[in-house]
């Protein structure tokens, strides 16, 4: 993504004020001391005495204060005010391979998002307390459960502690279920998971919920290394993982996302996080945007920002022509593919006489509406749209309160093969989504389960978090640069 020229600091400005500061009073310096310099050799030549001497370069000196004072003052004004102009700041996208030159147009800067606040060394205390004393308690229940472990190691989430035990050589654990449960009671903690690796000699983890749990903030992931010099095309900040290590995932690979679970759970959030870096990632040349809110509460912040194809649609049988229209957008982009001899949107845009294709990402934030308006339209079109979708850089997102099977259904699961699980009711909502449970045993406020294709089994994550007002602020820079620009053919 080109940005290891972002300053990874909790002040973006900080490092660029603090040399212009230095360099500054420097010279400020270096004009005093000549000054002093200068006064001390006239006044050997006049023959004034020594106290007299000291006396008025002390004056010099103060006189000068009052001049350069002042003009510090000045400078810090301007300075600060041109670097929160800067993009240096900005985290954007600087790929071959991406649509539009990003002419004419400033990403929002980090100044936009709020820190988070950290907990206090008391909180931590207690944490590290209770560490042990589950350690120990964990050690000797799965003892006497009848397997023998050895505890290799604990981490410590934002969420959860995580207990990496060894199980040892001809030992097996074999009713997971009944272990979980006796490990729950002697916690008397409902919420406790436990997982054991398929391969042989593997180790079992048990997950267990903090008293003080951190508030991942969506600054804290996109300040990080790992977001600032990845590669993805459209990132995707999920959170922090049980070891503290940011999860972030690209959408042009995988290729589409579920997101599923109860009221407050943090679908809404995890949505806006999602759209957030995808904004502070491309410009309106590099992405579009489709937004279905039947709610009308959700997406409607978004209205009118340069990114959007249409308005955000709050009318199922709207929803369902942008729906019809995406899919005649992916045959004549498949079209075009092949008579440039292309076989996906990359290659396509690295065609220096052709005009570059935006991604096209569409945002559907309640699922189970269109399905109940028109069940076999919207499955067939969204599944259309999922398995032929990918190679031409148009991406889906669903979302959903109602985990069942008539709005999840089959042929849906099967061509969209990364899911979101949040906080669910129960065992059979979370195999709906995720093909596993676990699920059930979340605690909510944006706790997360993720998985993909590409992963043995799903890991758990403590989702990023980003407030209205800050989602506000950031729509509010990117309408300030341009109106947008619909396409009446989508509704």
């Amino acid at each position: 993504m080109g940005l290891r020229h972002i300053f990874i600091s909790r002040d973006p400005h900080y490092s660029k004020w603090q040399l212009v500061k230095w360099t500054y009073w420097s010279i400020v310096g270096l004009i005093v001391l000549l000054a002093v310099v200068n006064f001390v050799y006239n006044a050997r030549a006049e023959a004034l005495s020594q106290g007299e001497a000291f006396f008025i370069s002390l004056l010099l000196v103060a006189c000068l204060q009052i001049i350069f004072i002042p003009l510090y003052l000045v400078v810090k004004v301007i300075t600060i005010n041109y670097l929160s102009k800067m993009d240096l700041d900005v985290p954007r996208k600087n790929n071959e391979n991406t649509a539009g030159k990003h002419d004419g147009w400033t990403f929002p800067g980090l100044n936009l998002l709020e820190k988070s606040v950290n907990i206090t060394d008391q909180d931590t205390v207690k944490e590290r307390s209770r560490l042990i004393t589950n350690s120990e308690t964990l050690t000797n229940t799965i003892n006497k459960y009848g397997c023998s472990v050895e505890l290799e190691k604990v981490t410590s989430g934002p969420s959860v502690n995580l207990y990496q035990y060894k199980i040892q050589t001809g030992e097996e654990i074999k009713d997971i279920n009944k272990l979980e449960k006796t490990i729950s009671q002697a916690l008397d903690d409902h919420t406790v998971r436990i997982a054991i690796d398929d391969k042989p000699n593997g180790r079992l983890h048990v997950e267990v919920i903090r008293t003080k749990r951190d508030v991942v903030k969506l600054k804290d992931i996109i300040e990080t290394k790992a977001f600032l010099e990845n590669e993805h095309i459209l990132p995707i900040p999920l959170g922090l993982d049980t070891g503290g290590v940011p999860v972030i995932k690209d959408l042009a690979k995988m290729p589409h996302l579920l997101i599923a679970g109860q009221v407050s759970s943090g679908k809404s959030t995890m949505i806006n996080t999602l759209l957030t870096s995808l904004l502070y990632t491309n410009s309106p040349a590099d992405l579009k945007l489709i937004l279905v809110d039947p709610i009308q509460v959700e997406l409607t912040p978004y209205n009118d920002i340069p990114h959007l194809l249409t308005p955000v649609i709050t009318e199922p049988d709207k929803a369902i022509s942008a729906l019809h229209w995406t899919v005649s957008e992916m045959e004549r982009r498949l079209r075009t593919f092949a008579g440039h001899h292309k076989r996906n949107i990359v290659e396509y845009n690295s065609l220096k006489d052709q005009e570059s294709m935006p991604y096209i990402v569409i945002v559907i934030d309640e699922l189970a509406d269109l399905m109940m308006m028109a069940a076999r339209d919207v499955e067939a079109l969204i599944v259309r749209i999922a398995q032929k979708a990918r190679a031409t850089g148009i991406h889906i997102v669903l979302s959903t309160q109602r985990p069942s099977v008539d709005v999840i259904t089959g042929l849906i699961k099967a061509n969209i093969p990364a899911r979101i699980a949040f906080t669910v009711a129960s065992q059979v909502d979370s195999q709906t989504i995720i093909d596993g449970i676990g699920a059930e045993k979340l605690i909510g406020q944006g706790d997360m389960l993720f998985a993909n294709y590409d992963m043995p089994k799903a890991i758990r994550v403590q989702g990023a978090f980003i407030t209205d007002a800050e989602t506000i602020k950031i729509n509010d820079f990117l309408r300030s640069q341009k109106p947008p620009q619909y396409d009446d053919e989508v509704v």
